[in-house]
């Protein structure tokens, strides 16, 4: 009876030690997500490494741009029709070259002493339909604007942070220079929230 006993315990031990093993060596979304922040840092590292600096954001906006200069340059563009305006002080931009249907663009910058340090960007196609989520969501959007930026902008590509979770949406990440630029779907998977950030602020 003990060595039946025995068998069946030292079975255990030998499922456990091999589940173990079996999960440290598991492609899972967390071991993903680390190798991803581990090459982004990486990049990160290696950009702010160089003299390159990349300040340009989108319609002559750029980073370290005066709020002067800002309020000024909208200014100029809202008596071209180029720029628009909504009551939360944003700027709306309809853009349409380079991707399928018309995309409304509406940014606004943070400044510091009184320089833009970041602008924070969203995108999303215009009169999309709440029945066409597919074709007319973020998933699709984030797509033709990664090959869009692409071209405004070359340089390096964007890198794909997947999420520490399946439930997640991943980040994308592109940095030259100074200029990091991030994007993500938002909850409601109709928006692509851009995010460009100076890495070396004069702040």
């Amino acid at each position: 009876m003990q060595k039946e006993v025995f068998k069946i315990v030292a079975v255990i031990f030998l499922v456990m030690v091999f589940s173990c093993m079996g999960k440290e060596d598991m492609d899972t979304p967390l071991k993903r997500h680390q190798e991803a922040v581990l090459a982004y840092h990486n990049l990160q590292e290696r950009e702010l490494g160089t003299e390159h600096l990349a300040d340009s954001v989108f319609f002559g906006v750029h980073l370290k741009m005066t709020s002067a200069n800002f309020y000024e340059h909208c200014q100029g563009m809202l008596e071209k029709g180029i720029f628009n305006g909504n009551y939360n002080n944003e700027v709306i931009v309809a853009l349409d070259k380079g991707f399928k249907k018309k995309v409304r663009l509406v940014f606004y910058p943070k400044f510091n002493k009184p320089f833009i340090e970041s602008v924070q960007a969203r995108f999303s196609y215009m009169n999309s339909s709440v029945f066409n989520r597919k074709e007319e969501g973020s998933t699709a959007l984030i797509k033709e604007l990664k090959k869009v930026m692409l071209h405004w902008y070359g340089g390096n590509p964007f890198i794909e942070i997947p999420p520490k979770n399946a439930f997640d949406r991943p980040i994308h990440v592109k940095i030259d220079g100074n200029r990091e630029i991030t994007l993500k779907e938002d909850g409601s998977l109709k928006e692509v929230i851009a995010i460009y950030t100076d890495l070396k602020p004069l702040f």
